[in-house]
């Protein structure tokens, strides 16, 4: 099984710390969210992974080239942003010869067992496979008795709804999917409501009941995963990446004397805080210098800037 990472993007829902570092790259309790993902998708059956990008794109094209994931990485450089449906179809030819694929969001981590799920698809091989759960305020995916989706972002609005259940951005894909991908930028959202509408295939479910899930789609979220790792100890990571404490620090990084830490605090790499400084529910980027005596609280720190996600509670 071949994957592709979505993780082409204009950083603006991820602004102001898009203007630092693309949102593929920003550090997890010390790692870029991108390695997270692939390196799960490297764990459940993955022979290669495609991603596609934008943003900042020269900064993933030089790191995954030299990270270890484990599986190839191949990289899809977008000029011009090709949506989801395009981005996918970007990748034609690295998906040659494939009877089908997976698909992951690159702005959302999980406890989802890829390879369960992947087992569930290969027994019914549909058009497309998209793996759902209950998320309220993202439930708009709507299923039919049968467990098939027979709507997406209340478009159609059908009659015979038996669950609204929310999309985790995964999917399982046959590769005669890509015959209804149009050349340039489309919505893969829309193709599957144009499928749907037309009877042209089916579009099935796998359903995960029991799931730890989390968007990372802006500040206020990527602060909040690092406390439900962090605090909550959810798996959104591999348990092998969550710290024992609620404090994480990377290498080569100094913490003066005094130095206090409250709530939860990832601090990464080549970073120094001062003697007496005060940081409570904080993440901190690499290569990050704090004052003696300065004191934080909520808050996203990195080399000359910090920010405070206004959700962040």
């Amino acid at each position: 099984m071949k994957a592709i990472v979505l993780a082409a993007g204009y950083g603006t829902r991820m602004h102001p710390l898009s203007q630092h570092l693309p949102k593929p790259l920003m550090p997890v309790v010390g790692q870029p969210l991108l390695w997270h993902i692939i390196t799960k998708l490297a764990g459940s059956k993955a022979a290669a992974v495609g991603v596609n990008c934008h943003h900042m794109a020269a900064l993933v094209q030089e790191y995954a080239p030299a990270a270890d994931f484990g599986v190839p990485v191949v990289l899809s450089h977008e000029p011009v942003i090709l949506g989801s449906g395009g981005g996918i179809g970007g990748f034609r030819d690295f998906l040659a010869g494939e009877d089908y694929f997976v698909v992951h969001n690159g702005d959302m981590l999980s406890s989802i067992d890829i390879d369960a799920a992947h087992d569930a698809y290969r027994r019914r091989m549909p058009l497309c496979a998209m793996v759902l759960h209950d998320a309220p305020g993202f439930n708009n995916v709507c299923i039919d008795q049968s467990g098939c989706i027979i709507d997406l972002r209340d478009t159609i609005k059908p009659n015979n709804v038996a669950r609204r259940l929310a999309y985790s951005g995964i999917c399982f894909l046959r590769s005669d999917m890509l015959r209804y991908i149009p050349a340039g930028a489309s919505d893969l959202v829309l193709i599957l409501i144009g499928i749907i509408k037309k009877g042209m295939g089916k579009i099935e479910t796998i359903i995960e009941d029991q799931c730890e899930w989390c968007d990372v789609g802006n500040p206020a979220s990527y602060w909040r995963v690092h406390r439900e790792i962090l605090i909550g100890r959810k798996p959104l990571i591999e348990r092998s990446c969550i710290p024992q404490t609620a404090f994480y620090t990377g290498k080569k990084t100094h913490v003066g004397s005094g130095a206090n830490f409250s709530g939860f605090v990832s601090i990464g790499d080549n970073c120094t805080l001062g003697r007496n400084c005060r940081l409570e529910n904080c993440v901190v980027w690499s290569g990050s210098s704090i004052e003696q005596a300065a004191s934080f609280k909520n808050a996203i720190i990195g080399p000359g800037w910090s920010v405070q996600p206004r959700k962040a509670v």
